[in-house]
């Protein structure tokens, strides 16, 4: 009687893992293989849903299905999980799902580049404005498109990232920051079609949050008796 050969089991702890996970491997030779079956919210994406078909050609060709933040289901390699080369910021490519960070790279450089390049076109009306010390060029040691990445990672990071092709960053003006703030909780996107709502962003951003839930509980009172 030929006996079926069992999985490893030896429970696996590594650098990206939450939790030790078994070895999934038949005839283990101690080049583990842990299975990340259900993990959730690990390596960028909302969840590990299976395992995938294994590259062929390779030695190690795991790959695994996994849902990214768009809803969408994809086939990443282990490898790439692992080593940070798929993070999940973006929607997969032709997807339709999502917009590229290409989009939010441009945006994030244009007013960078405004501000901080004195021979660029923009620049007599962004130079007042202040800029983030950690994506000022002239702080940080980078080249503007590296200070633009920085931004382009926040947005991914606190999940601010451009909700359409028809959307424009904007940079609020307040009080504090009259000529703007290039920063965290000085910048979102508008649509661009809403340019009269621009100057209503700007007030609101300087509500208190007392000041905000009263203004929301009043504007529900008057919808619901239209």
């Amino acid at each position: 009687m030929i006996r079926k050969a069992s999985r490893c089991g030896v429970m696996i702890v590594r650098i990206g893992l939450p939790e030790p996970r078994p070895c999934l491997r038949l005839f283990c030779d101690g080049n583990h293989t842990p299975d990340l079956t259900g993990l959730e919210n690990v390596f960028g994406y909302v969840k590990i849903l299976g395992k995938g078909p294994s590259r062929s050609g390779t030695s190690n060709g795991t790959r695994w299905w996994v849902q990214d933040k768009f809803g969408d289901k994809r086939l990443i390699d282990a490898k790439s999980l692992f080593s940070g080369n798929s993070r999940g910021l973006a929607a997969r490519k032709n997807s339709g799902l999502g917009f590229s960070k290409l989009s939010e790279y441009n945006a994030a450089f244009r007013h960078v580049k405004a501000i901080v390049d004195k021979k660029c076109r923009d620049y007599s009306l962004y130079f007042r404005m202040k800029l983030y010390k950690k994506w000022d060029p002239r702080s940080n040691g980078l080249s503007i498109g590296q200070s633009a990445q920085l931004v382009v990672q926040w947005m991914r990071e606190t999940d601010q990232a451009k909700p359409g092709l028809s959307w424009q960053l904007h940079v609020l003006k307040t009080k504090k920051y009259p000529y703007g703030f290039f920063g965290p909780n000085g910048i979102m996107w508008r649509h661009k079609m809403d340019r009269h709502d621009q100057d209503l962003l700007d007030l609101i951003s300087e509500f208190s949050n007392k000041k905000w839930k009263e203004f929301i509980e009043q504007e529900n009172r008057r919808r619901d008796n239209v």
